[in-house]
């Protein structure tokens, strides 16, 4: 199973958030997307879903063009936004009956509410962030058999609890064989992912393993009285150092962390 974008890239009016993004995975694999606000992140995850239509490229799935054929992939996705798409007027068990029709569900709504820690009675829109992201989790485990899982900064402004129970999600996902894509800033994601893509105003300037990402990561230090940034691997043979910082992922990559001149 595999997914290709080639050459994406996506216009509104003048202006190109997405400027030619390649971007291949197989089944398990678990992408991380990562940039900042407006970054183009979540743009690529709809164009993904089926949701929007680039303006340039190609969409294969496994070999199949997606884009002349949207519904060849659209009942196998599931996708949640980064506003979960609940019913706030509606019970949390009649949100679950609503997506259990949509998506043709036959499951047991108990189970997926043991699962993921819901109290029925209450109308969603009442319910906690959290809760209403648990509730986002429970309707898209409903699709049967997907071959993708999107999530869009699925674990901003959560509890502890909900986020390591988004992380166990995407691990059972994952070691199910489904392509998992996650849009985020939140670097702490990297222990669910198995591949790291960085987006810029647009355009992908990272592409690779976790183990590489992490390689090119820098820390600032102080070493008799002077502040430097060296790459954290480089720790290993220091001695007589004080930690000051870890920089994040992209931080690192702007100031010397390596920039993959072949990924970009």
């Amino acid at each position: 199973m595999e997914l290709k974008l080639e050459g994406i890239g996506k216009r509104f009016g003048k202006e190109w958030v997405l400027k030619d993004v390649d971007l291949r995975l197989r089944g398990g694999e678990v992408a991380l997307i990562l940039g900042h606000n407006a970054a183009g992140k979540s743009t690529l995850l709809k164009i993904l879903a089926t949701v929007l239509k680039p303006t340039s490229g190609s969409y294969e799935f496994d070999g199949v063009d997606v884009l002349k054929n949207p519904g060849f992939l659209r009942g196998r996705i599931a996708y949640i936004p980064e506003d979960p798409p609940i019913i706030p007027e509606l019970t949390v068990e009649e949100n679950l009956e609503f997506y259990a029709l949509l998506h043709g569900y036959r499951g047991n709504f108990h189970i997926l509410r043991k699962r993921f820690g819901i109290m029925n009675g209450k109308r969603a829109g009442d319910l906690s962030k959290g809760m209403k992201q648990r509730l986002a989790l429970a309707t898209a485990m409903m699709v049967e058999n997907p071959v993708m899982f999107l999530m869009d900064e699925p674990t901003n402004e959560l509890d502890l609890e909900t986020v390591e129970m988004i992380k166990k999600t995407v691990s059972d996902l994952s070691s199910s064989g489904v392509i998992v894509a996650i849009a985020s800033h939140d670097e702490s994601l990297i222990s669910v992912a198995t591949r790291i893509v960085i987006l810029e105003n647009g355009e992908k300037i990272f592409d690779g393993g976790v183990e590489e990402i992490i390689g090119k990561r820098m820390v600032e230090i102080e070493v008799d009285g002077e502040r430097k940034l060296v790459l954290e691997k480089e720790l290993r043979e220091m001695k007589g150092y004080r930690m000051i910082r870890i920089l994040g992922i992209r931080e690192s990559l702007k100031i010397g962390g390596g920039r993959d001149k072949d990924k970009v």
